[in-house]
C-alpha cells in the first residue's frame, strides 16, 4: 500500500468516530518593528480521532508604543499599534508516543483589522482601520512529564497582507511560544478512577 493510501485510510478512520470538543487560550511571542510583541488568542473546535482538529479562533494584539505616525504634513504623533483578526485553523498530530507529540500543519488563515491609537489633548483617538489577511503555518512539539502534564513549544511564521502598504513590513514575522500543558481528562480519571466523562468532553 502506498503512503498516500495509508494516509487516506487513517483519515477515514479518524473521521468515522464521534468528534470531541476542544477549547483553549494561547499567547504567542512575535516581533513588530524588530521589537518583541505578544498576540493572544482564544480558539474552539472539534477533534477527530484525537489526531485531526478544526476550529475557529480570535487573535488580538494591543500593547507597546511604536514609531511616530504622520497624521498630516508636519503633524506627527507616537501611536500604539493594534490589530485583531478571526479565522479558521487546523492541526494534525503527525507523531505521538508515550512521551512525545509532534503536531504539523497547524495552519491558521484569518481576516481582521489594523489601526493605530494615539492621544491628543487627553483624548484617545485612532487612525482609519485597514483590512488585514493573515496566514500562519507552523509546527508544535510537546513532551509529557506525567500522563496529565507536559511542556510544549510552538514555532511558526505569520504572513500578513495589509490593504495599506505602510503596515506590511511591520507585521510579517516569526512566532514562537513555550508553555505548560495540562490534560484535564487524565486529571479527572486520576482523581475519580471509577467515573466516566460524557463522550466528547
Amino acid at each position: 500500500m502506498t503512503l498516500r493510501g495509508q494516509m487516506a485510510d487513517s483519515l477515514r478512520a479518524y473521521f468515522s468516530g464521534k468528534p470531541s470538543v476542544t477549547a483553549y487560550y494561547d499567547s504567542r511571542n512575535t516581533f513588530v518593528e524588530a521589537r518583541r510583541a505578544y498576540v493572544w488568542a482564544v480558539k474552539a473546535g472539534v477533534t477527530f480521532g484525537g489526531k485531526v482538529q478544526f476550529g475557529l479562533g480570535y487573535n488580538q494584539h494591543q500593547g507597546q508604543r511604536y514609531r511616530p505616525i504622520a497624521l498630516a504634513e508636519g503633524d506627527t504623533v507616537v501611536g500604539e499599534l493594534r490589530f485583531k483578526y478571526g479565522g479558521l485553523y487546523t492541526r494534525y498530530t503527525y507523531f505521538e508516543s508515550r512521551w512525545w507529540k509532534l503536531i504539523v500543519i497547524p495552519v491558521q488563515i484569518g481576516w481582521g483589522k489594523i489601526w493605530n491609537v494615539y492621544e491628543r489633548q487627553s483624548f484617545e483617538l485612532e487612525t482609519a482601520r485597514e483590512n488585514l489577511w493573515a496566514y500562519e503555518p507552523g509546527c508544535s512539539l510537546q513532551f509529557k512529564l506525567t500522563p496529565w502534564a507536559g511542556l510544549g513549544a510552538d514555532l511558526g511564521y505569520r504572513v500578513m497582507f495589509i490593504s495599506e502598504n505602510r503596515f506590511r513590513q511591520r507585521l510579517t514575522s516569526p512566532m514562537y511560544a513555550f508553555y505548560f500543558t495540562i490534560n484535564w481528562t487524565e486529571v479527572f480519571y486520576t482523581l475519580f478512577p471509577n467515573k466516566r466523562l460524557p463522550y466528547g468532553l
